[in-house]
């Protein structure tokens, strides 16, 4: 059992799930887990897009920031 704000973790999923299906190819997938590990719970979402490129990395954590 965890103590979890329900409204924050609803926002911090549709997010990963949104971006996810945004930006995967046509034809993509995405697949979603939670996992359990200890005390802590952690969302993983992976998808078959391009990935981010390594000079994007730190920006696409800015607020409103997108990549072309």
């Amino acid at each position: 059992m965890m103590m979890l704000d329900e409204a924050a973790v609803a926002v911090i999923l549709r997010n990963l799930v949104d971006n996810a299906v945004r930006y995967v190819p046509v034809g993509g997938k995405v697949d979603i887990s939670v996992l359990c590990l200890g005390t802590e719970v952690m969302f993983e979402v992976l998808d078959s897009g391009r990935g981010i490129p390594q000079a994007e990395l730190e920006r696409v954590l800015e607020p409103f920031y997108r990549l072309d």
